[in-house]
């Protein structure tokens, strides 16, 4: 396709149109859906539409579920001409050089929730009645928090920190978790700079 019949055939959509000025970084379609108020259907009917135009690409291709979807080269200078058509400033990209594979893996919702909320080493306790102060719909027992903290520490997400002579056990981010974290606070309607 040219570039002026690859602008036509997105423009031709305003499904597609939304979903390339929000693609600001790799996302779900589940987060795409929440940022654009479409369907989760219809946010993965437009991934795979753009896909087959080579303007996304999935970044997880081996996952079954929470696939990744980020712009190509391609896609990022459609993205750019759209917003201009739109009247929106080029805005940037932002692609981390991570493990999208296991960027995937974090977006379930009991482990998205313990990485948003573990801004500071937490107890499992106390990150347990964070998440429900902030969020009151999530469904989540102390145990869960337990087990997702195991998991993040075998994964290199997440790392204990060592209390003093009485303390109990804290956790907090690795590096790999700020970065996560960073990604679904971008990708998350509820974030204030949305």
């Amino acid at each position: 396709m040219t570039i002026e019949t690859l602008d036509a055939w997105v423009n031709q959509s305003e499904r597609r149109r939304l979903v390339l000025v929000w693609l600001h970084q790799p996302m779900t379609a589940k987060q795409l859906s929440g940022l654009t108020d479409l369907r989760l259907e219809a946010s993965g009917q437009v991934l795979w539409e753009l896909g087959t135009a080579r303007l996304v690409r999935c970044l997880n291709p081996r996952a079954r579920r929470s696939r990744v979807y980020g712009l190509t080269k391609r896609g990022r200078a459609c993205r750019g001409r759209v917003r201009r058509t739109m009247g929106l400033r080029p805005g940037e990209h932002l692609v981390p050089d991570v493990d999208w594979s296991l960027y995937g893996w974090t977006l379930f919702s009991h482990r998205a929730h313990v990485i948003k909320t573990l801004a500071e080493p937490l107890q499992p306790a106390v990150l347990r009645r964070r998440i429900i102060a902030q969020r009151p719909y999530a469904r989540i027992s102390a145990n869960n928090v337990r087990d997702v903290i195991k998991d993040l520490v075998c994964r290199g997400v997440a790392r204990p920190v060592m209390p003093g002579k009485r303390g109990r056990v804290r956790y907090t981010l690795t590096a790999v978790g700020e970065v996560f974290q960073s990604l679904m606070w971008h990708a998350d309607p509820l974030h204030p700079a949305h």
